[in-house]
Parts: structure tokens; sequence; C-alpha cells
């Protein structure tokens, strides 16, 4: 996985889809796509901070949110991506599946 942690950038994760990257604004409706990433894969430095991860077989990067451990999220992911619509959550999750080398898992 090739992932970078970008600490500065919380909030402009938390505001724009991790698919298109359109901005989400506070009024609109949003979703969310977590998974797991494989074992071996350490995130616990990353916690609380974003990561960029390259999709390779999508020719994409996106943006993920690595949660809190004991948080909520953490409880079923790794890994949290914000989206804007259905369409493009459908559209990263199977982006996700196709990356075997580094998702485990994606939660529906």
């Amino acid at each position: 996985m090739c992932a970078n942690s970008n600490n500065g950038n919380l909030h402009e994760v938390l505001n724009s889809c991790a698919w298109c990257q359109k901005k989400i604004h506070l009024e609109d409706e949003c979703y969310e796509v977590g998974a797991r990433v494989v074992q071996g894969y350490d995130l616990s430095k990353k916690q609380g901070s974003t990561i960029n991860i390259a999709l390779v077989r999508s020719q994409r990067v996106v943006s993920a949110i690595v949660p809190m451990t004991g948080s909520q999220a953490a409880r079923n992911s790794d890994i949290s991506f914000m989206l804007c619509s259905m369409e493009c959550g459908l559209a990263l999750k199977e982006a996700l599946n196709k990356e075997n080398a580094i998702i485990d898992r994606v939660n529906n």
C-alpha cells in the first residue's frame, strides 16, 4: 500500500468525497465506507489522521481516515472513506475489492 500521512488534511478529507473529490457541505447527505487492511500493515502511528492510498489497479489516489483505537469506527474498520453519493461508494468499493495486496475486506 502506498500510504502517506496527511495529518493537516483531516478537515478537508472529512468534507470531500474520497472518490470524486466533490466538496461535501454540512447540509449535504454523505456516506461512509470502511475497510480492513491486510494483516501486517501497521496503522498505529497514523491513528486520528488521514492517509493517501494509491489504488494501483484503478489508477487513483484516495484519502482515508484512520480511526483511533477503541472508537466506534475502529471496531469494524481500519480505514474509513467519506463519500458524496451511493454511486461513488459503489465505485470505491469495486476499486478497493481489486486491491487484494492492501485491502483485506470492504465493509458493507
